[in-house]
């Protein structure tokens, strides 16, 4: 139904097939069969009547700071589905366009992450849904370039890395939709992680 709908927005080149397909499945697999799941490219047109519950914003081989003909529609989406109180919850790509919409900013790491990264809780997010039963420090899966180093204290940090303050935050939206935006790749698994070296090994350290 759609109360329980999750739409993913993927911002993935035709010629990235193999990676989306792997990210997409490795999603439908972790969210179960108990949600009715659908999945469009944000590279195009984007519809604002969404009847879907639940928004995933999928990570994306492209980064912010560069100017794309389509990123502007893509943020203006993302305000619209927080005016509709949508649940939004931002991956890698998706966890940075939340940022910026909302005042944060992004910038290039010194040196790209990839592969697994020791992550520290706060104390925020300790107690948050996210994380909630989690040790304090875990370790969780990260493939990325970018990342969000400023965020307005109105904001909650989840957690941070010794190389990224905002590691997961909690986004205080006007509208009081939740929205929560996480840098590391929760649905990653061999296959989705097989893609993203193909795609990524020039410029892997």
């Amino acid at each position: 139904t759609p109360d329980t709908g999750i739409l993913i927005i993927n911002t993935f080149p035709a010629e990235l097939g193999t990676c989306l397909g792997a990210s997409k499945k490795s999603l439908i697999s972790k969210l179960g069969s108990e949600f009715h799941i659908r999945a469009i490219s944000a590279l195009g047109k984007l519809d604002q009547a969404i009847p879907e519950q639940g928004i995933i914003l999928n990570g994306s081989p492209y980064s912010l700071l560069d100017e794309h003909s389509w990123t502007e529609n893509y943020k203006n989406f993302v305000r619209e589905m927080i005016k509709q109180r949508k649940t939004i919850l931002g991956i890698c790509f998706g966890h940075q366009g939340l940022a910026d919409i909302h005042g944060g900013k992004i910038e290039n790491l010194d040196n790209p992450k990839f592969g697994a990264q020791e992550v520290n809780l706060t104390d925020f997010g300790i107690k948050h849904p996210l994380f909630h039963d989690l040790p304090e420090k875990i370790m969780l899966p990260g493939s990325h370039f970018n990342h969000v180093i400023n965020l307005p204290e109105k904001h909650k940090v989840l957690a941070h890395t010794d190389a990224s303050p905002n590691y997961a935050i909690d986004i205080s939206t006007e509208t009081g939709a939740n929205a929560w935006g996480i840098q590391f790749h929760p649905e990653m698994d061999n296959e989705r992680l097989a893609a993203v070296i193909e795609i990524k090994k020039d410029g892997i350290p």
